[in-house]
């Protein structure tokens, strides 16, 4: 897949972030340019042990899709904000320690955020859309 010269830019950009000891980056992109594919390259490519938490089930669905699409194999995982935070590790079929983790919040808002930053790691490099 041929990615657009801006989309580039945005994930070298989170890319020298993290480099740069950077743990807490927002990424604002306008609707239609690509967010998703962004968004799953990061977290397939750059970031480590991955959880994407978006804030509705269609937005998961969407992801989940585009990864599917871009990934053959992935071991990104993929909530939404509110299952996860009521849940925490239960959300998945299997038990999943929050430590150690990479986070991308996807379309989250702001009482989301500061809902999961009482979750969260703090030591967690998360990535907002």
């Amino acid at each position: 897949m041929e990615l657009r010269k801006y989309q580039t830019d945005v994930i070298d950009e989170v890319k020298a972030l993290i480099a740069q000891g950077k743990r807490r980056i927002s990424v604002i992109m306008p609707t239609g340019t690509g967010i998703t594919t962004v968004a799953c390259i990061i977290g397939n490519e750059i970031l480590k042990n991955t959880i994407v938490l978006a804030n509705m089930h269609v937005l998961c669905e969407s992801y989940k899709q585009r990864q599917d699409e871009l990934y053959s194999q992935s071991q990104v995982l993929v909530a939404t904000t509110n299952n996860f935070s009521m849940k925490k590790e239960e959300t998945f079929s299997e038990r999943i320690e929050l430590t150690d983790k990479s986070y991308i919040l996807f379309n989250t808002t702001p009482f989301e955020r500061q809902r999961l930053k009482e979750i969260l790691p703090s030591d967690s490099i998360i990535v907002s859309f």
